[in-house]
């Protein structure tokens, strides 16, 4: 396993998500579908009219499937699925063997502890965030919670992971391809044609 700080060099800064481009959108997706992919999951865009009010995101744990909502603009489109993917992941690293909290309140501390870890991660206003009812926890019930925040940072840190390492080969792909673009007018298109599921991509 690599483990970054492990290695000497320069800080490493995550990807800060602001407005974003077509093509980061395009890098982030490709992380999320790595991601998903190492768990035998996938994401799909899928029609509007398929989700309730408000509603950006379903997981299908029988499909093994991500639906995100088409329409919506590109920084709420990745946002989505990373907090999506993210989700999905962490419920599946629970297992068949899973000791911890279990319930609609679990769900809601899971939710709020997931969010703060990816918006603090990826440069987001963590400020809203409170976590004051854990104080309420009984001890039995804070052990057990523990192994709930096992599988949400294991979950996080895959989609992360992903994210961090797209990035990387999308800039590594830049500096290769620089040469090139000096020798011709063609220009050059750092992201690879669509491929089996740049077609989801697409449809975002």
């Amino acid at each position: 396993m690599f483990d970054i700080s492990d290695t000497k060099g320069a800080e490493y800064v995550p990807y800060k998500i602001d407005k974003v481009s077509d093509a980061e959108k395009r890098v982030i997706l490709d992380g999320v579908f790595n991601a998903l992919s190492g768990r035998r999951y996938k994401y799909k865009f899928t029609n509007e009219s398929k989700f309730a009010e408000g509603e950006t995101y379903q997981i299908d744990k029988e499909e093994r499937t991500v639906r995100l909502r088409k329409g919506m603009n590109n920084t709420t489109t990745v946002l989505t699925a990373i907090e999506a993917a993210s989700r999905a992941l962490s419920d599946n690293f629970k297992g068949k063997e899973f000791e911890g909290m279990t319930g609609e309140n679990a769900e809601k501390v899971e939710s709020a502890s997931r969010s703060c870890i990816l918006a603090a991660h990826f440069g987001l206003d963590t400020s809203g965030y409170n976590f004051d009812f854990m104080k309420n926890m009984t001890e039995e019930q804070a052990g057990m919670f523990r192994e709930n925040l096992s599988c949400i940072c294991s979950g996080t840190k895959l989609v992360m992971d992903k994210i961090a390492r797209s990035f990387y080969r999308d800039q590594q792909a830049r500096a290769d391809a620089a040469p090139a673009v000096a020798d011709d007018n063609f220009g050059w298109d750092p992201f690879r044609p669509a491929s089996e599921h740049g077609s989801e991509m697409e449809c975002a």
